[in-house]
């Protein structure tokens, strides 16, 4: 098993604290990016979206402060998708996102709510990594099992696979 995260590095914002008993503070001229594109205005509400994926991360240990999680809950009814994901260390604090807006209609509220975000970050508190992905018409609870690929996937012996290959062109 392996998690994978894409995101612009480029635009994790950094917020620094003097000590661990300080609270965050993010900048005024600090927002949360995002990119916009319209969709097709009709979409099916019966479809699953998910926002909080598959309960408690034993990974994850930050606890995020209510403010956070409610703006979370209020960003999920808006049509989107992406991440966020907060790293606390001990003086330093990562906001890591991507995030497209598929409802351009509700830009103001988008951007009003990303806006929460950062001025709950001085509630913070602990050290840890705390993320929440919405990815549209996706469960993140339920997988398809797989138990194997097929043998042209990738070889099961790659070095095997290479002599072989190797005394083919020989011939």
């Amino acid at each position: 098993m392996f998690k994978s995260c894409l995101f612009n590095a480029r635009q994790t914002l950094h917020l620094e604290r003097a000590s661990a008993e300080e609270t965050f503070v993010s900048e005024p001229s600090m927002a949360i990016s995002y990119e916009l594109s319209a969709v097709p205005e009709l979409e099916d509400r019966t479809r699953q979206h998910s926002y909080f994926e598959d309960g408690p991360d034993p990974e994850e240990l930050l606890a995020l402060p209510e403010a956070i999680m409610q703006v979370l809950q209020q960003l999920n009814d808006i049509h989107h998708t992406g991440m966020i994901i907060f790293e606390a260390l001990p003086q330093h604090l990562k906001i890591h996102s991507y995030y497209r807006l598929l409802d351009p209609a509700r830009e103001r509220e988008f951007r009003i709510l990303l806006a929460r975000i950062l001025a709950s970050v001085n509630q913070i508190e602990g050290l840890g990594v705390s993320g929440y992905m919405k990815m549209p018409y996706k469960d993140t609870r339920y997988f398809t099992h797989l138990e194997s690929q097929p043998e042209r996937y990738y070889p099961r012996d790659p070095r095997e696979y290479v002599k072989r290959l190797s005394l083919d062109d020989a011939t």
